[in-house]
């Protein structure tokens, strides 16, 4: 019986692990991506106003660091293998 319990519950938590991953991916990390992207975009664009130019500079750093900070926890995790 008490084998049955442990079994359910890394079933449980297999599944949880699953969605959170899921979860993470499907919206933080796209959006991440996305607005990253844009942001190149956007630089590669503005050569005429370079206060502009700097300020999306910075703002393309963050968001590449927000995208590691998911990254790096869910790699280090076994979420990272069913996510990247």
């Amino acid at each position: 019986m008490k084998s049955l319990i442990i079994k359910y519950k890394k079933v449980g938590e297999k599944c949880e692990r699953k969605r959170i991953a899921r979860e993470i991916h499907d919206t933080l990390s796209h959006a991440l991506t996305g607005i990253a992207a844009g942001t190149d975009a956007c630089i590669a664009m503005i050569d005429i106003n370079p206060i502009a130019k700097k300020r999306l500079q910075v703002i393309s750093r963050v968001e590449r660091e927000g995208i590691g900070d998911v990254r790096n926890p869910l790699n280090k995790s076994r979420l990272g293998a069913l996510i990247w």
